[in-house]
């Protein structure tokens, strides 16, 4: 390591205290991704979050330029991964926080911090193995909240039941459907793209793929679809269960008409109101659903916590280590809280005013557990750090 190291560990001691960043002491290519401004947001966020700082704890080298500093904060250890730019003025080219683990942390405090989120909020952490899952840590775990794109593992798990039923294969080939709005990168592919069904759901879990996730529900068939999100709960309002592009369409302020219909209607209307949608399907103007938050309440895909650790427990029995490996590919996780455990799988959804976070766990003594949690907020928003800080310390709380 450089031995300005000295230095950029003050810097991480200082930033965590002071109001200003030092942008001398960042390449420019570091702050023409994350500006200063931003930069002092996160440190705010921490100090918030932390409290106090008290010092750096230890410094871990990683080869000539790249260390782990672990800082002490009143509450909380943050361990941050620096990265040095090798010829001088060794300015940081990396800064990564890679955990946060709580002083003394428990189920309560975590519920109670929960608990202080503007608008609703849900939390389920349960231990796996059983014939039901088993709570260790829950709030609002029974009321139905919107979880964006967390959904998408009702349809991975029709398709992992229809594979390991031998209904499908995961090398079946099937032609990339139209194309949805991001996030994803498959609307950008070929129409009509010949791809097999392991790319769809690798797409779809991973980076969630909207144009993937779609392909699949109609390669499946949305009553299968519609089955597998009933085997886990009925939550009302979750069925028939849209694709992404009926969502946005559905959310366009031309189709008020339809929308009201949808919101009012019975499952069978709402059949009826999505057949009657699939004409504008092609036709969605991305500016229309940009800025405050749309109808997160109404047209969404609603879940409680119980249903989404109910098709993790589900995904747990799976015989497929292609669909463990998938699950596995983002874990969300930073390094040194992946190193307690065996299997991870993660997935998470957010929209304006929605964030939502999931994982399926299996500890190295072999238990299983899933947390899930969902917080919806369409008055002022949703902030991603800070919900990202709590799901963190339940994960840390996980097997202990």
């Amino acid at each position: 390591m450089p031995k300005p190291l000295h230095s950029g560990r003050l810097w991480v001691q200082l930033n965590a205290r002071c109001s200003k960043v030092d942008e001398t002491a960042f390449a420019p290519s570091f702050l023409a991704q994350i500006p200063r401004v931003q930069v002092e947001q996160i440190a705010r966020q921490l100090r918030e979050t932390n409290g106090t700082v008290v010092g750096v704890a230890s410094v871990t080298v990683e080869g000539t330029t790249q260390a782990l500093v672990s800082i002490d904060y009143s509450d909380a250890a943050v361990t941050v991964r620096i990265a040095l730019e090798a010829p001088e003025p060794h300015r940081f080219i990396g800064l990564l926080i890679t955990d946060v683990s709580r002083h003394g942390d428990s189920v309560e405090a975590l519920i109670g911090d929960i608990k202080k989120l503007p608008g609703t909020s849900a939390l389920l952490i349960a231990k796996l193995g059983g014939q039901r899952p088993a709570p260790s840590a829950t709030y609002n775990a029974e009321i139905p909240v919107a979880t964006g794109s967390m959904f998408k593992l009702f349809v991975f798990a029709e398709l992992v039941r229809e594979a390991e039923a031998k209904e499908r294969r995961w090398t079946d080939v099937v032609p990339l459907g139209p194309p949805s709005l991001p996030s994803g990168v498959t609307q950008n592919w070929p129409r009509r793209l010949p791809v097999t069904l392991a790319t769809l759901a690798t797409e779809m879990i991973s980076i969630s793929d909207n144009t993937a996730t779609d392909t699949l529900i109609e390669t499946l068939g949305h009553a299968k679809v519609d089955a597998m999100r009933a085997n886990v709960g009925n939550t009302r309002g979750s069925l028939p269960m849209l694709s992404t592009l009926e969502a946005f369409s559905l959310k366009m302020p031309r189709n008020e008409a339809l929308r009201n219909r949808w919101i009012a209607g019975e499952v069978a209307e709402r059949r009826q109101v999505l057949h009657e949608l699939q004409p504008t399907l092609t036709t969605i103007d991305f500016s229309a659903l940009a800025g405050p938050t749309l109808h997160i309440d109404t047209v969404e895909w609603p879940a409680t916590m119980t249903e989404i650790v109910n098709v993790l427990d589900l995904l747990r029995r799976t015989r497929s280590q292609t669909a463990v490996d998938i699950l596995g590919i983002s874990t969300s996780l930073p390094v040194a809280e992946r190193r307690r455990f065996d299997i991870i799988g993660y997935k998470g959804g957010s929209e304006s005013g929605v964030i939502a976070m999931s994982w399926l766990l299996k500890t190295k003594s072999g238990q299983w557990f899933a947390v899930a949690a969902a917080w919806n907020n369409a008055a002022q928003g949703t902030d991603t750090e800070r919900f990202y800080a709590l799901m963190m310390r339940a994960v840390a709380l996980v097997g202990r």
